[in-house]
């Protein structure tokens, strides 16, 4: 059976409501985006099954800074123990090693008392796929 022009025309303009509808929402979005801001809401009810969970922050720490630390007692509040990975990328210089950023980080922390919640463990960097080191931690 053919398609009649007056419900073809029906069905086009459906598809470009239907578009429309669309593209104010995708535009909505990228115009309001939901953002979570610091400091995190604290609901603790939401938190239940993620307590005695261990997480890891991974990031380069070049240098470490207060935002790092902040994400970190977050991750170690939230889940009961975050732990910083140092990464490296070799195709990029740094001033200091990754030991030394380790040890800062320690510092920040037992600075903050904070520590027990928070690791940054490793002694040796090893090298991964795509020219890039991992920090790795001792055993």
């Amino acid at each position: 059976k053919a398609i009649s022009f007056t419900m073809l025309h029906h069905i086009l303009l459906a598809a470009a409501a239907l578009f429309g509808v669309f593209t104010i929402l995708v535009i909505y979005r990228l115009i309001r985006p939901t953002v979570l801001s610091y400091p995190w809401p604290k609901d603790e009810d939401e938190y239940v099954g993620d307590k005695g969970k261990k997480v890891i922050l991974a990031g380069s720490y070049n240098p470490p800074h207060y935002g790092h630390l902040a994400m970190l007692a977050y991750l170690a509040e939230r889940y009961g123990e975050a732990i910083a990975v140092i990464g490296v990328n070799a195709t990029k210089k740094y001033d200091v090693t990754p030991e030394q950023r380790a040890e800062l980080i320690r510092k920040m922390v037992s600075a903050e008392k904070i520590q027990g919640k928070i690791r940054v463990e490793g002694e040796c960097c090893c090298q991964t796929s795509l020219n890039a080191y991992t920090y790795i931690p001792d055993q």
